[in-house]
């Protein structure tokens, strides 16, 4: 074999590689990652609480279908349930469901100035769709509850999905601890 046929053979290996490579990206991710991070401290004394302070919003093209939600490197705390709301941000506000102190709380998140959302209309995970519309807001509520009469901690939660054919994974980056008196 001469040596053109060799530098011909690893040019044409090459070009298909790299038409294969440019094939297979995957598209940013619908659900952009955090840009902060921070921490919150929740006391949790006897039963499950609720941890309410996350969103997401979906800036993609299509539904993004939530499969699972986790903890990420967590130590003494488990999920006793999950739940994500979805609504529109119509420019008068939203107060998310936040911490409480039981779980399930009694209502869902309020809409504006006084449409308070009942618990019903929480969507289940597995199969929570957050509609493409970066005006719609999905608050994640989760049931948490210490596995210890020790602190819990976790270094935030993950949201995996699955959004125009595509899996992706939501690193939330603030950190949350279940106090097994006080947050000092």
């Amino acid at each position: 074999m001469g040596d053109g046929t060799v530098r011909a053979g690893l040019l044409a290996g090459a070009s298909l590689l790299a038409l294969t490579a440019s094939g297979c990206s995957q598209p940013p991710d619908p659900i952009q990652q955090p840009t902060s991070s921070g921490s919150v401290c929740q006391p949790a004394v006897a039963g499950p609480v609720t941890q309410g302070d996350f969103t997401l919003r979906n800036t993609g093209s299509a539904p993004a279908v939530v499969s699972k939600v986790e903890l990420r490197n967590n130590h003494g705390i488990q999920i006793v349930g999950v739940k994500i709301f979805v609504f529109t941000d119509d420019g008068t506000g939203a107060t998310l469901i936040g911490t409480q102190n039981t779980y399930p709380p009694p209502s869902g998140p309020t809409v504006g100035t006084s449409n308070t959302l009942p618990w019903s209309a929480g969507l289940a995970v597995p199969g929570a769709a957050i509609p493409a519309d970066p005006h719609v807001v999905a608050n994640v509520v989760m049931g948490l509850e210490r596995g210890s009469s020790e602190d819990g901690t976790a270094d935030g939660i993950d949201v995996y999905y699955e959004s125009g054919g595509h899996d992706y994974t939501y690193h939330g980056k603030f950190a949350i601890k279940l106090a097994a008196t006080r947050c000092f």
